[in-house]
């Protein structure tokens, strides 16, 4: 499904009462700030398409459901690592603020991969990652610090 301006506002409503968290990332989208690219699980991700797509950019990879599996259940998760300037994995517990802060790390960033995991699927993301897990996980993408360093 792509959503764009006002065909959000239905969403926008719906969220604000069931999962307020995504309300300012869809504002954003709305406002044309910036794509947001919200894939189910098992979707295959074309890293050709993902390079191509308007920037800034949230990849949000939603693994918080109680279906929650960790990376091992994301076909596509190493395009979207690879396709990343940024890094951001946190549990479900968050709230809009954080989300808010996305919007403000894609607006700097260009490519934020997004990850909402489950507390028990924290330590295999941040492992799958290469990294120790702590109470939320910011991380600049190694391969992203030369990117950044050509866009200023």
């Amino acid at each position: 499904m792509h959503l764009q301006g006002a065909e959000l506002n239905p969403l926008i409503a719906r969220c604000s009462v069931m999962s307020p968290y995504y309300v300012p990332l869809l504002r954003a989208a709305r406002d044309d700030v910036l794509t947001v690219l919200h894939p189910i699980r098992g979707a295959r991700l074309n890293p050709r398409k993902l390079r191509r797509m308007r920037e800034p950019m949230i990849l949000l990879l939603d693994d918080c459901e109680p279906r929650s599996t960790g990376p091992n259940g994301w076909i596509g998760i190493r395009h979207a690592r690879d396709w990343a300037h940024y890094l951001w994995i946190h549990p479900s517990g968050a709230d809009d603020a954080h989300a808010a802060g996305a919007v403000e790390i894609a607006a700097e960033w260009r490519r934020l991969l997004l990850i909402r995991t489950t507390d028990e699927h924290l330590p295999a993301w941040a492992r799958w990652f290469g990294r120790e897990a702590g109470p939320i996980e910011e991380w600049h993408i190694p391969h992203a610090l030369a990117a950044r360093e050509t866009l200023q």
